[in-house]
């Protein structure tokens, strides 16, 4: 089953929440940390995602075709001068 990527954001958030809420019920100390570890890991995987998203839609803009097209921004790799510079002239 494939996800989009705005559920699996909604998804992370509510399962570091969930953690997170999880971790102040905690009864040992060892459980508290490593639910707060999860609840951590599970935002950097989002933040991760909606970074993603932010750099897919700066690099799309609609023509006036309706088509989409790239455009070339800070984060576009750039071609270094080289011995192998030739090969993208092709």
């Amino acid at each position: 089953m494939s996800e989009t990527a705005d559920k699996t954001v909604e998804r992370l958030e509510k399962l570091a929440a969930w953690q997170r809420f999880n971790a102040e019920h905690a009864g040992a100390s060892w459980i508290w940390e490593a639910r707060l570890r999860t609840a951590e890991d599970l935002e950097r995987r989002e933040a991760n995602i909606r970074a993603r998203l932010a750099l897919d839609s700066r690099l799309l803009v609609v023509g006036a075709d309706q088509q989409p097209t790239q455009i070339f921004t800070s984060a576009t790799p750039r071609v270094s001068k080289g011995p192998t510079a030739d090969l993208w002239k092709r």
